[in-house]
């Protein structure tokens, strides 16, 4: 639908391989799922199809990487401490 040098909008497949150009794995199937129960990357609406701008899925994506953690076991911050 859009070339990578000039971006409009995006499918949920080009907004999946835009993700993945940063290095970040997330499925089309996951993006049609995550538009019925909510959680992931605003869209609109064209006729029946879901489009992305790519600014909102990099700010989303954003949105669900961690702080630097030095092991696997490091804990969240516990409010109750």
């Amino acid at each position: 639908m859009s070339s990578c040098g000039s971006r409009g909008y995006l499918s949920r497949i080009e907004a999946s391989a835009y993700l993945r150009e940063l290095g970040l794995v997330v499925a089309p199937s996951t993006l049609a799922k995550l538009a019925v129960t909510g959680g992931g990357p605003p869209f609109v609406k064209f006729m029946s199809r879901a489009l992305y701008e790519p600014r909102d899925v990099s700010a989303w994506a954003a949105t669900k990487i961690s702080a630097k953690r030095r092991t696997t076991s490091s804990a969240e911050t516990n409010p109750h401490e």
